[in-house]
């Protein structure tokens, strides 16, 4: 009996929990206040779309383009700076793409060459988002290596992850309260008495002065109810989108802390890297040999090639030998278990990197001499210049362990970028070579 007793209460309480509606988890203030900075991001996107019809269609393009991204970073800082997180490498990137987005924007359909504006289209977001996943994560020094994965997780799953927080956030925006039902009814009184009395009063006074009466028509005609409809959509997908990533920035997961990476130890044995790096330096070996022989040192090329065809041909390929160079470097010195060994074999592939660089520069060098500069030509020596410097960063790695390699690499990047496109390029074609 007293089982059947207990089994009734058991439902009765049961009843009660199911019957009390859930409370929705608690919104904090900063995030209610990203809502308004995530719909002003909107506006400025709904703005790109719907060009005015006089305007210049490329002009208003690279304006609208710079102007939502420089709204980005004033939405993203404003949380930043309250929250006191100064980080001098997060601010560098942010200073380069604010640079790159106010050139875009006076250069806006001016640009000396396509590419330099099609190469600023790409750059800026990538940029912001490296700036981003350096805000949010914080990786330590030693687990660099996971801010390439959320690279690419920022672009694919960020701005679609917190959507339900920013219907959340909105909804909380309007608290329930006593005598919320005699608020709302109030509310829909005096909108449903205003607006009749509104229009009256606006098409009195619209048909008593030709001058307002034109300025109406002015104003109110973009806003035709096809277009302020797109526009409504269109920012509010846009706000949902920029909410959801800002809102992974500022407010990431626990268990994407430094101190969780840290405590993540490398789990690849030496010797598999050691089989790989011996296996590369042979092949450079005999690479080192030709090029001191036929490229360095004069020996002359076999008959029938040039040395116009010689510094064409393989260009691209030596860069992509660097590139591969490098990623072992990375991968050795981020997932393989440290060792005296591994160092000295480490050493070794940067040094045939830079033979294969060296020799990368001097066709690059015999091509100009004999063609004059292009962009192209000067985007190639430019790369090669940071490759260098690359190289040379990576060695101090070896020896300086406290060295943020992936960030200094990365701010290096985007600098040489940045002077890239300050650089008057036409000035450079004349005096050069």
């Amino acid at each position: 009996m007293s089982d059947q007793t207990n089994l009734y209460q058991n439902e009765e309480t049961l009843n009660k929990i199911m019957g009390q509606p859930k409370e929705l988890p608690h919104v904090s203030t900063p995030q209610k206040w990203l809502l308004l900075g995530a719909a002003l991001i909107g506006i400025a996107v709904q703005n790109m779309f719907m060009p005015p019809q006089k305007a210049d269609a490329a002009q208003w393009l690279f304006w609208c383009y710079a102007g939502i991204w420089l709204c980005y970073l004033i939405v993203l800082h404003v949380f930043i700076i309250r929250d006191g997180r100064w980080k001098i490498y997060e601010w560098a990137l942010a200073g380069c793409a604010a640079i790159l987005c106010v050139m875009m924007g006076l250069q806006a359909g001016g640009y000396s060459d396509d590419t330099l504006a099609f190469l600023n289209i790409i750059a800026i977001p990538a940029i912001l988002m490296m700036h981003a996943q350096l805000i949010g994560r914080q990786p330590p020094t030693q687990k660099e290596s996971a801010l390439v994965p959320w690279f690419f997780y920022g672009f694919i799953v960020q701005p679609f992850v917190n959507i339900g927080k920013f219907f959340r956030a909105a909804g909380q925006l309007f608290p329930k309260a006593a005598g919320d039902k005699n608020r709302r009814r109030l509310v829909v009184v005096g909108i449903a008495i205003a607006i009749p009395l509104v229009v009256a009063v606006l098409v009195l006074l619209l048909q008593a002065d030709a001058v307002m009466r034109l300025f109406a028509q002015e104003l109110f005609e973009p806003l035709a109810w096809p277009k302020l409809f797109s526009r409504i959509i269109i920012a509010l997908i846009a706000a949902m989108l920029f909410y959801s990533f800002l809102h992974e920035v500022l407010w990431p997961k626990p268990k994407d802390s430094g101190a969780q990476l840290l405590a993540k130890e490398a789990v690849f044995e030496p010797l598999a890297a050691y089989i790989v790096i011996i296996a590369l330096l042979v092949v450079y070996v005999l690479f080192t040999v030709i090029q001191f022989v036929y490229l360095f040192g004069g020996h002359g090329l076999p008959e029938g090639l040039t040395y116009s065809e010689y510094a064409v041909d393989g260009f691209s390929q030596l860069i992509w030998v660097a590139a591969i160079n490098l990623s072992v470097f990375a991968f050795c010195l981020s997932k393989v278990k440290p060792g005296k060994a591994l160092r000295i074999l480490l050493i070794c592939l940067l040094a045939a990197t830079a033979v294969i660089l060296a020799s990368a520069f001097t066709r690059l060098c015999m091509y100009i001499g004999a063609y004059n500069l292009t962009f192209r030509r000067v985007q190639a020596f430019w790369f090669l210049c940071y490759l260098s410097a690359t190289i040379v960063l990576c060695c101090v790695r070896l020896f300086k362990q406290r060295l943020p390699l992936l960030r200094v690499c990365a701010l290096a990047l985007v600098g040489w970028y940045v002077v890239l496109n300050i650089v008057d390029l036409n000035v450079l074609y004349t005096y050069a070579f």
